[in-house]
């Protein structure tokens, strides 16, 4: 991402004097308006709380425009999943053995959920009836490097977006009865590699915690809001209540700090609550943090990409005859993005850490620059 940007810098006079096509202004102006969004709340308005996210959107939007005229190569970006998925697993299981959970120096938690959703661009590939079976294996292997990496995190949250990769399959193979051995085969695969991922004990003692943790604060929420579901369940409860009193601009950040300290005074919240910065819910903190203004935001920011690299009939005509599949391909993975961050931000606000945003941006700006190259042959330009 830095390279990126730091080449978009240094070619800024010829990006700004540029032309560029409507989708590309679009998916440009709203990194803008979204970093806008992310960079403030409503504490005061126009008082921008995280400037330097604002400037990380700008930078971004820059990238994009210049990244659609200088495009990369679909082989580079496709090797770069292989690359990835492979050179992720050392490091998961150096972490894993030495420190008892894979973090990849950032958050363990961000870190095994981007590892499923890699693992979710290698499957893509491994189905591609263009390439050869050798390729496709590799591929393969690949997702199945990065879903381990996803089960040494020991973080949960991911795992259901499992269930998209065989919704993804079915847009990709047109011969239904292969279809169904491909879903038949994945389900089997991973139901042998779950179980026998749960014969490890750190594993199988985070799943067994998950479920106590849930029926001990179901049942008794006093004095179980430590735990790590427990902390989660009462900042839902939390924030819910929070958003209902300001719904429509919530508490800002500076607010929201005082208003949750309120709540702990009179008893009516577990004082672990001020432990964390958010609610380990997307849809909730922002709820919370600007109201029905920011959850409107929220559903902008994963609606906007969705629509952007939707895979219509028309946009798929746009590339050679032969390209046509590489090019849904690349679509399939912009659309599955902002889904995987639905899913991710269950159960943690992704948007909260740095690698949220940048992973969000910069996989947008990979794709688009890849599917304008391939746009581009169509022209031939």
């Amino acid at each position: 991402a830095t390279l990126i940007t730091l080449l978009a810098i240094i070619n800024i006079k010829t990006i700004i004097p540029s032309k560029y096509e409507k989708p590309t202004i679009t998916l440009a102006t709203s990194f803008i308006i979204f970093g806008v969004f992310w960079s403030q709340t409503f504490d005061k308005l126009f008082e921008f709380q995280s400037p330097e996210t604002l400037l990380k959107y700008v930078l971004a939007a820059l990238s994009l425009l210049y990244l659609s005229k200088t495009n990369i190569r679909f082989k580079s970006l496709s090797l770069g999943f292989i690359i990835a998925g492979f050179s992720a697993l050392p490091i998961a299981f150096y972490q894993f053995f030495n420190d008892g959970r894979a973090e990849g120096y950032t958050n363990a938690i961000q870190f095994g959920d981007l590892a499923i959703f890699l693992s979710f661009c290698c499957f893509i590939f491994s189905i591609s009836k263009s390439l050869t079976p050798l390729i496709r294996f590799t591929f393969a292997l690949s997702s199945l490097s990065a879903f381990i990496v996803s089960v040494l995190s020991l973080s949960r949250g991911g795992w259901p977006f499992l269930l998209f990769f065989p919704v993804a399959a079915y847009f990709l193979i047109q011969d239904k009865k292969l279809y169904k051995k491909v879903a038949t085969l994945f389900f089997i695969a991973v139901f042998i590699f779950v179980t026998a991922a749960l014969q490890s004990e750190q594993v199988k003692t985070r799943v067994k915690q998950s479920q106590e943790e849930f029926s001990a604060y179901i049942q008794h929420p006093t004095g179980q809001a430590i735990t790590s579901v427990g902390q989660r369940l009462e900042q839902w409860r939390l924030a819910w209540k929070l958003g209902k009193e300001r719904p429509i601009t919530g508490w800002g950040d500076t607010g929201l700090i005082a208003a949750k300290q309120s709540f702990v005074d009179r008893g009516e919240a577990d004082p672990s609550v001020m432990e964390y910065g958010h609610a380990h819910n997307e849809w909730m903190d922002n709820w919370a943090r600007r109201g029905g203004i920011g959850t409107l935001f929220l559903l902008a920011v994963y609606l906007v990409p969705f629509f952007i690299f939707f895979p219509t009939k028309n946009r798929l005509q746009k590339a050679p005859t032969n390209q046509r599949e590489a090019l849904l391909q690349l679509r399939l993975l912009g659309v599955f993005l902002p889904i995987a961050y639905f899913v991710f931000g269950l159960t943690q606000c992704f948007f909260a850490h740095n690698s949220g945003h940048i992973f969000y941006l910069f996989f947008q700006i990979v794709l688009w620059s890849s599917i304008s190259g391939l746009e581009k042959e169509k022209r031939g330009i």
